[in-house]
């Protein structure tokens, strides 16, 4: 959508791949499934079995971009964070965010994150957690509800943020093989 990319990747294929499908499929499998999945692809529909799910969707036609291009390769800071004191802190600040704009301020020190929002309304929510962080400080926003859906999808005990500039795509990894693109907000002065 122009603002968050999520990709994951898995080893055992047996043929290299690349089709489009979905979001509500894929929504749909991950949801009612924990389990292992077994995909059946072809020209026109994919179908995904696991136990006694079944879900067939279509396949969507066209060329996807190139999503490759899009994730930078070298970063200038990484920051590490418990994943589990991350989702805590930001479901606690979540509360203070403006239903609106929906934005989380992220400050990367040295050896701590500090979250923060606010709405005229509600006041202000900040949090202090624990980070390690390697290359300079750097400040920049996201959009709440974005990062949330990119570290709750990642099923790891630490995520890392790969961050070049606040304007700039950030990366975010958990130790599987999943991977999380979100582009900043800019901050208003």
């Amino acid at each position: 959508n122009g603002h968050v990319l999520a990709q994951y990747w898995s080893e055992g294929c047996q043929d290299d791949i690349s089709v489009t499908i979905p979001t509500n499929a894929l929504q749909s499998v991950a949801k009612h499934t924990d389990g292992d999945i077994q995909m059946k692809l072809n020209d026109t529909q994919v179908e995904f079995y696991s136990g006694d799910l079944k879900v067939i969707a279509r396949v969507l036609q066209g060329a996807y971009p190139k999503v490759k291009q899009l994730i930078p390769t070298q970063f200038e800071r990484t920051a590490t964070v418990d994943a589990l004191t991350l989702k805590s802190a930001i479901s606690r600040v979540a509360t203070f965010a403006d239903d609106k704009n929906n934005v989380l301020q992220l400050n990367f020190l040295d050896d701590e994150l500090g979250l923060s929002t606010s709405a005229h309304e509600r006041g202000m929510g900040s949090e202090v957690i624990a980070s390690q962080l390697n290359g300079e400080p750097i400040q920049l926003a996201s959009n709440l509800k974005y990062l949330n859906i990119g570290i709750n999808a990642l099923d790891s005990k630490t995520i890392t943020f790969n961050i070049n500039h606040d304007n700039q795509p950030v990366i975010i990894k958990g130790n599987d093989h999943s991977l999380f693109l979100l582009m900043p907000i800019a901050l208003r002065e």
